[in-house]
């Protein structure tokens, strides 16, 4: 009945689909274009209709106060922050004053500086120059608060669950500086750190961040561990740019536990009669690293060809077991320790993508323009991890995956597909394994043409493990893919979800955009098929978003389990509230692919 509930499901969806439509002028938010007028009648401009291979006669850049004459706050609040300078803006234009007006480029800008976190909404427009032969680009932008307290949570069935706070500069003296302190709460323990990121050193392309961070029991007060990382290079800032280099290392030191809830879990072998109750929870060591450099070629369809040398070593050691019994020991050791590796090596990767986007509406954020980029993809890397560079064994990593994505009338649709496999030389037997696949679809906003009422979004994911060498493992339950029960209450080295969502369309009330959904969930998290028994949740939720804050939305979900013969401990077991969308749209990358929250 599950299979038959996701196919009709997808069926629904599809059938709402009109014609795929050709590409098309990007379609504005009331809240875009209600700035876009105010801040051309402000400065008493007009647009170019056909600005392309105009001479750039200047670059107008407008940065909107965080709190605006139209914003529900005093806008005596601006005074503790500081705006984006002007120059920080116009140097991440990828166009200057004196050049050809390239559309291309202009709608390239738009995309690099909406991925900023320092802006939230971002309008780049060519408007009319002093004669025919010449344009100006308008810059319109947002700041969002630089001098703030960055928070993320989950707090579900009345009890937080997860904290985050960062105190923060992200906008040092406007010039996009970051400088941040961290705390994290968590049901056993406490973390505090620091950030501090350039992503445009001395004014050049090149970047630089560094973080650290030590961990503290919450009742014991010892540290029990440090995380933190290092990343120096030139990124691809641009589809015009040829070469780019990058060096990134990390480490992370913890004792590693998992909660149900905000109770610890505990693991029952099966081959004991009695209840074991083993903590869920064992020592992990990891530290890795990466150099790497990328020559790009192509224009319309691209080609990245990277090189580099990865080291990774992961250590995992079981807590004292002496007090249960051996079998019992070595099922906790098998089941749920992951095994310890070190694999050094080369690799060469190869990234194949169109440089074809569209600008769509209210997916992941609501009223802001966002950018997907159409038509295929594809990644193929290829490590080696040799025994005399230190590695644990002789094999070779090859990872390959695919996408397809298209927008038709406002909608979206994306297939992928991604494998990872672990072959070893001794014997050429394959140790690891890893499948998943799954598609998002997005319809077109349905409802009359006066006002548009929302989307249905269906996405479906699955993972499948045909070997498990390294005994990994996934939880799903609770905060996304399967909203009505407690975090991570389902674990088990295979994954099936599926999502449908009706989005509402957001309405505006100053300028905060407020939105709602009703969903229906489907996922289990299980080791090996025969063992798969669907899941199933439903229930409403509340979208929020503040763009003097950022682009990501707030969330208010009560969902509740559906499951026959599961009881909820109490009514608010379903109730959560955190960051972001419940799953959001699928992207592929070199190792595989990232679907969302579980």
């Amino acid at each position: 009945m599950s299979r038959n509930l996701l196919i009709r499901a997808g069926v629904l969806c599809v059938s709402l689909l009109p014609a795929v439509a050709q590409a098309e002028q990007a379609e504005l938010s009331s809240y875009e274009k209600e700035t876009l007028a105010l801040v051309k009648t402000q400065r008493g401009v007009m647009e170019d209709v056909a600005p392309e291979g105009k001479r750039i006669e200047a670059i107008d850049v407008v940065v909107l106060d965080v709190i605006e004459a139209r914003d529900p706050a005093p806008r005596l609040l601006n005074i503790v922050h500081s705006n984006s300078r002007d120059a920080v803006i116009r140097r991440e234009i990828l166009v200057e004053v004196g050049q050809a007006y390239r559309d291309a480029l202009v709608r390239e800008s738009e995309r690099n500086m909406r991925a900023l976190r320092q802006l939230s909404l971002v309008l780049l427009r060519a408007t009319r120059g002093r004669d025919d032969k010449h344009v100006r680009l308008l810059a319109i932008v947002k700041d969002v608060w630089s001098l703030r307290l960055n928070t993320n949570y989950r707090f579900k069935a009345g009890q937080l669950e997860y904290l985050f706070l960062q105190p923060a500069e992200e906008n040092l003296f406007g010039t996009h500086r970051q400088v941040l302190a961290a705390f994290t709460y968590e049901p056993d323990t406490l973390s505090f750190g620091g950030r501090v990121a350039d992503r445009r050193i001395a004014g050049s392309r090149y970047q630089a961040v560094i973080d650290a961070n030590g961990i503290v029991g919450r009742e014991s007060g010892k540290a029990e561990g440090s995380f933190g990382s290092f990343q120096y290079g030139l990124p691809l800032f641009s589809t015009q740019q040829r070469w780019s280099w990058g060096s990134h290392v990390l480490w992370h030191q913890e004792t590693t536990r998992r909660h149900v809830g905000i109770s610890l879990a505990r693991f029952d072998a099966l081959s004991t009669p009695q209840d074991d109750a083993i903590p869920h929870e064992y020592d992990t060591d990891i530290l890795a690293g990466q150099f790497s450099v990328t020559r790009s070629f192509g224009t319309s369809i691209k080609h990245d060809l990277r090189v580099g040398l990865s080291v990774h070593r992961s250590v995992f050691r079981a807590h004292d077991l002496s007090a249960y019994e051996a079998e019992a020991q070595r099922e906790y050791v098998d089941t749920i320790l992951p095994v310890s590796d070190t694999r050094n090596g080369p690799f060469v990767q190869y990234h194949l993508y169109s440089n074809q986007w569209r600008s769509l509406l209210d997916f992941e954020t609501l009223g802001l323009q966002e950018n997907y980029r159409q038509g295929p993809e594809l990644y193929l890397r290829v490590q080696a991890a040799p025994r005399f560079l230190r590695s644990s064994r002789d094999l070779i990593r090859y990872h390959a995956g695919t996408s397809w994505t298209v927008a038709p009338a406002g909608g979206l649709f994306r297939a992928y597909a991604s494998a990872a496999l672990d072959l070893e030389l001794d014997g050429a037997v394959v140790s690891d394994a890893r499948l998943q696949a799954g598609f998002r679809l997005a319809t077109p906003r349905l409802g009359p043409a006066s006002f548009k009422l929302g989307r249905f979004v269906y996405d479906a994911t699955t993972i499948y493990r045909p070997h498990n060498y390294l005994n990994t493992r996934v939880a799903i339950g609770g905060s996304g893919r399967l909203r009505g029960y407690p975090t991570g209450y389902f674990v088990g080295e295979e994954l099936m979800a599926a999502n449908l969502e009706f989005r509402t369309r957001p309405i505006q009330l100053w300028t905060v955009q407020l939105a709602a959904t009703a969903f229906y969930d489907v996922g289990d998290a299980f080791d090996g098929w025969s063992q798969l028994q669907p899941k199933h949740g439903a229930g409403a939720g509340l979208r929020i978003l503040l763009p003097q804050l950022g682009r990501s939305v707030i969330r208010a979900d009560w969902g509740f389990a559906l499951t026959p013969g599961y009881r909820a401990s109490s009514p608010l077991e379903g109730l959560l509230i955190t960051f972001r969308q419940a799953f959001a749209t699928p992207s592929l990358n070199a190792l595989g692919v990232t679907t969302s929250n579980q």
